[in-house]
């Protein structure tokens, strides 16, 4: 492999972890609010029990 192969196939691992990089990040992110929206539920499901107590 000469020096220009290897330069190419360095730059292309940097790209590849980059591109991990961002990926990791953006499953985070919608791990996060995923977990957001749970709790929502869980809040909102719990106000209607409430509610729906306090009617009867």
């Amino acid at each position: 492999m000469n020096d220009l192969e290897k330069q190419f196939v360095k730059k292309k691992m940097k790209n590849y972890e980059k591109a991990i990089t961002v990926e990791a990040k953006h499953k985070r992110q919608t791990q996060q609010e995923m977990n957001e929206l749970k709790r929502d539920m869980k809040y909102q499901v719990k106000e209607e029990k409430s509610i729906k107590n306090q009617k009867s």
